[in-house]
């Protein structure tokens, strides 16, 4: 199976290549075959924009029928719904992740073994060790897959949501902060009130090829076709906060400024901004700060193709910041120490969305504050046209985004 690569030239070549099978999705994509040929599986190029959602949507519209691909189209746009309703209720981010660290702590929970068991892909169900041993080796599952996996940690094994949500982000190639986060929510029932998702033997064997279920017999029969499960326990409301800006469309530069870029892993495209007509001193690539070691590799070989073409949009010098301290303080003296190094009296990035990022860079900020180097970050200008969009459901966001979509694409 080729996952999407890890630079961009490659990355659109990728998409190129799959682009003729996207008219065919709806009826596809539901299906689970050996390599997964009838998906993109540009995904992680997505969750770091080495390819950003806009573009892609518009190669799909340039190469194919709008109303066939419509389906292909729509799932891309899931990925800018998740992550506009998260932006505007940052509150279930913060409340997983306290959950996280809290349930980490408790060493005589009776799902705890159940837990090593399943991360181990010792759990004696081979359907479900055989997709863990995918997501560590190759850092991907299809979708499908992924919503089977979810339901049976949840509802059969009864582990907490929020520990399958963190297994899944350590280790997927595209975790998404938003996309993972509100899926596992969506499949426990917390998300959309009432709704759950269950896995059942019968669905399995409708969408998965014969040749991947072939010995797998007593699996199926271990999960059974169970009936629709209540939801699980916890918060389901949060209050949305909303995004109001003010929005900053550009950047104003004092004489004597020497300004530096800051790379992250949310977005290794900042060339394709409004930022390409400024003039930035230095480029200063922000390592990956969490993930599995494939996930860590797959984005650092992302910010250093980002880093190369940094350095051709602005002619300037790149280079990475050493791993940083998980004290913020110590991770503020570093990053400082960098800036330092190339005479920097301002730090520009690009405004990730609600995640571990954010919130790396919101620490990080504040401490850089105390010390004489502002960090400013600007949201992309695609993104501050669907971001107010998601007030509820996807189709509510759909009817209002593609209109834009389709105007800003012609």
């Amino acid at each position: 199976m080729v996952l999407c690569p890890a630079n961009r030239v490659d990355a659109l070549e990728h998409l190129g290549l799959f682009l003729p099978a996207a008219e065919a999705y709806a009826e596809q994509r539901n299906a689970v075959l050996m390599g997964h040929p009838n998906v993109s599986r540009i995904s992680p190029a997505l969750r770091t924009r080495l390819i950003t959602e806009l573009e892609a949507i518009r190669c799909v519209i340039g190469a194919c029928d709008p109303g066939k691909s419509e389906k292909f189209i729509q799932e891309i746009s899931w990925r800018l719904y998740w992550k506009s309703w998260l932006e505007q209720r940052p509150s279930v981010w913060t409340h997983y992740r306290e959950r996280v660290s809290e349930l980490k702590g408790l060493n005589d929970a009776p799902w705890k073994q159940d837990f090593k068991d399943v991360t181990s892909a010792s759990s004696g169900v081979s359907l479900i060790d055989q997709w863990t041993s995918e997501l560590i080796t190759t850092g991907y599952l299809h979708n499908h897959v992924r919503m089977w996996y979810a339901a049976w940690w949840v509802h059969h094994l009864g582990i907490p949501w929020e520990l399958g949500a963190d297994f899944f982000l350590q280790h997927l190639l595209d975790g998404d902060p938003a996309s993972n986060t509100l899926s596992w929510r969506w499949v426990a029932g917390l998300h959309t009130r009432g709704k759950t998702y269950q896995i059942r033997a019968s669905n399995i064997r409708r969408h998965m090829h014969p040749d991947l279920l072939h010995g797998h017999e007593a699996a199926l029969q271990q999960i059974g076709d169970a009936g629709q499960p209540p939801p699980v326990d916890g918060q389901s409301e949060f209050e949305r906060a909303g995004v109001n800006g003010p929005w900053i469309s550009g950047i104003e530069f004092s004489p004597g400024d020497r300004v530096g870029l800051l790379i992250h892993e949310d977005d290794v495209s900042p060339g394709m901004t409004s930022l390409s007509d400024h003039h930035f001193d230095a480029i200063l690539i922000l390592r990956p700060q969490s993930g599995a070691p494939e996930v860590r590799k797959y984005r650092s070989e992302a910010l250093e193709d980002a880093g190369q073409r940094a350095a051709e949009v602005w002619s300037s010098p790149h280079g990475f910041i050493p791993e940083l301290s998980a004290d913020p303080d110590n991770a503020a003296v570093q990053l400082k120490a960098c800036a330092e190094n190339h005479n920097l009296t301002r730090l520009v990035a690009i405004k990730p969305f609600t995640g571990p990022t954010m919130d790396c860079l919101n620490v990080l900020s504040e401490s850089l504050r105390s010390k004489g180097l502002p960090l400013e970050m600007y949201y992309r200008d695609e993104d501050r046209m669907w971001l107010n969009l998601a007030g509820s459901g996807f189709f509510g966001f759909w009817k209002k985004l593609s209109p834009q979509l389709f105007r800003v694409t012609a």
